[in-house]
């Protein structure tokens, strides 16, 4: 009997959630204004590129996630700076989430109903809570990964601002000016890292910023709290 419950109340609650996400809801003054600014935050992103493999369902996933939470007003900058900085997209990284976690919940069932095909006596309770408790770890599995990306991307990053320095500080002894020495110390360099500096240095002289604000805004975006502020000559 209590395992009866349990099933129907876990099967209850799935559709309860699917009818709450489905049914459309008259959106409040706060959502409205908050998908304004996502819509107007977003004209200044760069446009979602669709990642290699990834199929047109996944994409409208995603897309629809991602309009869900700028509809309830779920800014999620901390986590929107860390995929820029490995190159990933919002939209794919909530796509990938969800999808994982209903294979982490299907899978259990069905594995557990392959062995009752052959002959295994498992009690109802058992693929219900295995199915739970897969689609949660697999839920987690990007937010691993991301903060595995991460830390090794913002290392290799500040290896490269001391090698990126040092060539400021050899273009500035050879008699280079300071725009000449930055601009000259990028272009040697090679990787990720180096780019994102060449990428910044031309955006600040198209957009009249120094280099300094280019460079700290990039620091900032990158959430490298010791390159914030970048040393001035």
């Amino acid at each position: 009997m209590i395992t009866t419950f349990a099933v129907g109340a876990v099967i209850g609650l799935g559709l309860f959630l699917l009818g709450f996400a489905l049914i459309p809801r008259r959106a409040g003054l706060v959502q409205r204004l908050a998908a304004f600014d996502e819509a107007r935050s977003a004209a200044a992103r760069p446009a979602y590129r669709a990642v290699a493999g990834e199929s047109e369902f996944s994409r409208r996933l995603g897309s629809a996630l991602a309009r869900f939470c700028a509809e309830q007003g779920w800014e999620f900058r901390s986590l929107r700076s860390s995929l820029s900085l490995v190159d990933k997209s919002f939209e794919n990284y909530l796509a990938t989430k969800i999808l994982l976690a209903v294979f982490g919940l299907i899978f259990a069932p069905l594995l557990f109903a392959v062995a009752g095909l052959a002959g295994f006596k498992i009690p109802i309770v058992f693929p219900v809570w295995a199915g739970l408790v897969l689609a949660l770890i697999f839920f987690v599995l990007p937010d691993l990964e991301l903060r595995q990306q991460v830390t090794r991307r913002r290392r290799d990053f500040r290896h490269a601002v001391g090698a990126f320095l040092d060539l400021v500080a050899m273009n500035l002894s050879g008699g280079r000016g300071i725009p000449e020495a930055l601009m000259a110390a990028s272009e040697i360099g090679s990787g990720w890292a180096m780019w994102r500096i060449r990428e910044a240095l031309v955006n600040a002289r198209i957009t009249g910023q120094t280099p300094w604000q280019a460079l700290g805004a990039l620091a900032r975006r990158a959430r490298l709290t010791n390159c914030a502020t970048w040393p001035r000559r």
